[in-house]
C-alpha cells in the first residue's frame, strides 16, 4: 500500500472514531490480514505500517478509544510478533485473535500462554488483554455435528474466561447457507432456513441452547478460578458466590449447574 493510501485510510478511521467515539466500540484494525484477506497476499510488515497511522490518527482525536488488533486467523504468533516488533503494542489496548481449530477448546490454553510472553516481552509491565474475536466449529466438519457442536460453545467460552480471555465472539450466530457438504454454511447457532410465520424464524441447533443455557446459568457471576482436582484434562471451574462447572475428558459442561 502506498504512502497516500494508508494516510487517507487513516483519515477515513479517525473521521470514523471521532464520530462515533464514547460508545463502547472496540475498533479492530481489519480481518485476518495473515491469510488471503490481505492482497495480493499477506504482509505483515505492510499491515504493521497502516496499523501504526491508523493507531497514531485514532490516538489524535479519541485518546480514550479502545484500538484493537490484528485479529489473526488462528495464533499466528510469528505474524503478531512482527506487529509487536513493529511498536503496535503501544497503540493498542487489546490483542485479538481466532483461535480457530479442530481440537477440543481447551487446546487453546498453550497457545493463550505463548501469546502472553510475547505481548509481555515487547510490552513489559503493560497490562494488554487477549479477545477471542472469532472462533466456532463447524457441525459438517469430519467428526462434528450438531450434537457436538452444541457441547464445544460452553467449553469455548469457559475455558476463555479461565484463561482471562473477556471477551469471546462465537462464529457464527445463522448458518450461512443450505449446502451440506460445505462446512463455512454450518459455524451458525441457528439454521440456515428463514421459516416465515413461525416463532422463532430460524431453527435453533444445540449451539443455541447451549449458549442460552450457560448465559443464564451464570448470569451475574463472576469466574474465581480454575480447582485442580487431580488429573489435567479434568476441568472444574469456581464461580463467584459459590457455584461450579465441571466437565470430565470429551464430555460438555453440565446442562444445570448446581
Amino acid at each position: 500500500m502506498l504512502d497516500e493510501g494508508r494516510a487517507a485510510f487513516a483519515r477515513w478511521t479517525a473521521a470514523a472514531v471521532e464520530r462515533f467515539k464514547g460508545r463502547g466500540i472496540l475498533w479492530e484494525m481489519y480481518n485476518e490480514p495473515n491469510i488471503f484477506f490481505w492482497r495480493p497476499k499477506p504482509d505483515a510488515a505492510q499491515y504493521a505500517k497502516l496499523a501504526l497511522e491508523v493507531g497514531k490518527a485514532i490516538r489524535r482525536v479519541a485518546p480514550g478509544e479502545m484500538y484493537i488488533g490484528p485479529a489473526t486467523s488462528q495464533v499466528d504468533l510469528p505474524f503478531l510478533e512482527k506487529c509487536f516488533e513493529a511498536g503496535l503494542l503501544e497503540y493498542w489496548s487489546a490483542v485479538s485473535v481466532h483461535p480457530y481449530r479442530q481440537e477440543p477448546p481447551e487446546t487453546a490454553a498453550e497457545d493463550y500462554a505463548r501469546l502472553r510472553r510475547l505481548i509481555a516481552r515487547y510490552a513489559p509491565g503493560k497490562r494488554i488483554p487477549i479477545l477471542s474475536g472469532e472462533w466456532g466449529y463447524s457441525s459438517v466438519w469430519r467428526n462434528m455435528d450438531a450434537d457436538k457442536q452444541g457441547r464445544l460453545l460452553p467449553r469455548q467460552w469457559l475455558t476463555n474466561l479461565a484463561h482471562d480471555v473477556p471477551v469471546s465472539i462465537w462464529y457464527d450466530w445463522h448458518d450461512d447457507g443450505p449446502d451440506a457438504k460445505e462446512p463455512e454454511h454450518h459455524f451458525g447457532t441457528v439454521r440456515h432456513p428463514y421459516r416465515d410465520n413461525q416463532r422463532p424464524v430460524y431453527e435453533p441447533k444445540p449451539a443455541y441452547r447451549a449458549a442460552q443455557t450457560l448465559t443464564r446459568v451464570l448470569a451475574g457471576f463472576r469466574f474465581n478460578k480454575r480447582l485442580h482436582v487431580g488429573r489435567d484434562e479434568n476441568f472444574v471451574l469456581l464461580f463467584t458466590k459459590g457455584r461450579t462447572s465441571a466437565w470430565p475428558p470429551g464430555r460438555s459442561p453440565p446442562r444445570r449447574m448446581p
